[in-house]
């Protein structure tokens, strides 16, 4: 009981000094916007209280209407007109902000305004709409009190409404966007010193529209849009309440492209021009801001896509590789950099129980499910095929057969066995890029290519061919993404018989795989997913 006690006393506590606060913002804001009153003195096109009302009931709740309305009445019970008139004014300036933040709370209004729906509710509902109640009731009740007459209620309503409105458009963006997004860890395309030289480039632009003697107002235009496409909508508002500030002090002095005319017709036309230049800001800021968040979320899912391909490309490639003495087996398998999917190479690696050691890597042709799909169903056969058959071409011819009707697209595969002795490796190639084998003494070449690929309706025709092996010699097997990924095949097959000469001269190199690859490829990463198979006599 006396911690919920607690709880509710400093709620209460909270809660009374947030009116408080929203009301000496209000007063504050209202003597700020009394000055620029000229033909009414309660009247004037320039009214940041509205945008600071609107703003505190987003942000805080409709618990601190009161401050509202103990502002707008101080303020207007100040300002030479009745009590019951300052009460009734209050009124008004207390219901066209909750009317505004309850329409926009009700559509789903973010105050981030980091999408352009949310500017587009802020414009036509928290502006334009809501701000029409306390023009109309304002303006009827200074004509009860025969401040302004009857006949010039229209002109009058008109001021009255637009500086309501541009308070909204101007301060309460301003506010939102400084306020809300405390915490939120969204990082702009620009940088610090980029910040430094558009804070540079806004003033002197200012400058030029508002203040030189050759007032060009559109020249902060480019500006703004350096803001909206490289920074948050904070910096965006930020820089829209500086021209603001410029062109009001500008045309209060009589300066800039609006300096004739009585000063509410100035300030009238002065908003016309802000509104426009607000809202261009807004909608592209939250365009950009929109486009941040479209590419962060793809980047999450093509993340989280990669995690689930890499997840499922291991389960189809073996666990282990064989581990016998005098033996060292060592492999790589790189998906494409293009695009995140599935591929189509595999390779496996297993010992017989007479002690032969086999050996088979392919490609199946494409990307996706479907090609991981084939090439496991080739692995598997080739796998069933080898406890089948001795002769190594037999083993392809096998495999082809057994999923003949189920390859839908070419794929090329080669099988080595190596004796169980580790003095002989036979293999039979079906149109898969060369395996290289050297040896101390024997020099790095390239294994005889021949055969076709299986899948295209035509025999493999593939052929066993048998090498002697010595102590130290190493094989290489590889799938084309190693010698096409910079076409230039010769160059890159050159680059790995060089790679595979010296982990003949320098057996404690350590991951011969990723030594090879990095030996031709450096840096870079292949444009088509490629496996490195590499066995070691020591």
């Amino acid at each position: 009981m006396v911690r919920a006690s607690q709880v509710r006393s400093n709620g209460a506590v909270g809660a009374v000094i947030a009116v408080l606060l929203v009301a000496v913002a209000y007063v504050a804001a209202a003597r700020f916007g009394f000055t620029f009153a000229f033909a009414t003195k309660q009247v004037t096109a320039v009214w940041p209280p509205t945008g600071i009302a609107l703003a505190a009931l987003l942000l805080w709740g409709y618990r601190v209407w009161p401050g509202i309305w103990l502002g707008a009445f101080v303020s207007n019970a100040t300002s030479s007109e009745p009590i019951w008139t300052a009460a009734l004014i209050a009124i008004g300036n207390t219901l066209a902000p909750l009317f505004g933040a309850y329409l926009l709370r009700h559509l789903g209004f973010d105050t981030a305004l980091n999408r352009v729906r949310d500017v587009i509710l802020l414009v036509f509902l928290g502006s334009a709409l809501a701000m029409t109640v306390s023009a109309t009731n304002g303006v009827t009740a200074l004509a009860i009190a025969q401040i302004v007459p009857w006949s010039a209620f229209l002109s009058v309503w008109w001021i009255w409404w637009v500086g309501d409105a541009m308070g909204v458009l101007l301060v309460a963006p301003l506010l939102l966007t400084w306020l809300a997004n405390i915490g939120r860890d969204e990082r702009p395309e620009g940088g610090g010193p980029e910040l430094a030289l558009l804070g540079v480039t806004l003033v002197a632009a200012s400058w030029t529209s508002f203040l030189s003697s050759y007032p060009v107002r559109f020249s902060v235009y480019p500006v703004i849009l350096w803001s909206a496409v490289r920074f948050r909508q904070r910096e965006t508002t930020a820089a829209i309440a500086v021209v603001g500030a410029a062109a009001i002090w500008a045309t209060t002095h009589g300066l800039g492209p609006w300096a004739s005319g009585s000063l509410d017709l100035r300030l009238v036309q002065l908003d016309s021009w802000m509104a426009a230049f607000a809202i261009t800001g807004l909608v592209l800021g939250a365009v950009s801001a929109e486009k941040r968040a479209a590419r962060h979320a793809l980047q999450t899912v093509l993340e989280q896509k990669q995690r689930s391909v890499d997840t499922l490309q291991r389960a189809l490639l073996p666990a282990r590789l064989p581990n016998r003495a005098g033996l060292q087996c060592d492999a790589l398998y790189i998906p494409a950099e293009r695009e995140a999917l599935i591929g189509g190479d595999w390779y496996d690696a297993f010992e017989l129980p007479d002690g032969r050691i086999v050996f088979s890597i392919g490609d199946v042709t494409g990307h996706g499910l479907d090609a991981a799909v084939t090439a496991e169903r080739l692995r598997r056969g080739i796998f069933t095929a080898a406890f089948q058959a001795e002769d190594v071409a037999e083993i392809l011819f096998r495999a082809e057969i057994a999923l003949q009707s189920e390859l839908d697209a070419p794929a090329t595969a080669m099988v080595a066995v190596i004796s169980g002795d580790l003095s002989t490796l036979s293999y039979a190639n079906a149109g898969h890029p060369p395996a290289i084998l050297g040896g101390p003494t024997a020099p790095v070449r390239l294994l005889h290519l021949g055969g076709v690929p299986m899948g295209v309706r035509t025999p493999i025709r593939a052929k066993t061919h048998t090498v002697a092996l010595e102590r130290g010699a190493v094989m290489l097997f590889y799938t084309d993404g190693l010698t096409e990924f910079a076409r230039n095949i010769q160059r890159s097959e050159s680059a790995a018989m060089q790679a595979v000469s010296m982990l003949i001269d320098d057996p404690s190199i350590k991951h011969p795989a990723v030594f090879v690859q990095r030996s031709v490829m450096g840096s870079h990463r292949p444009t088509d997913d490629t496996v490195l198979l590499v066995a070691r006599l020591t």
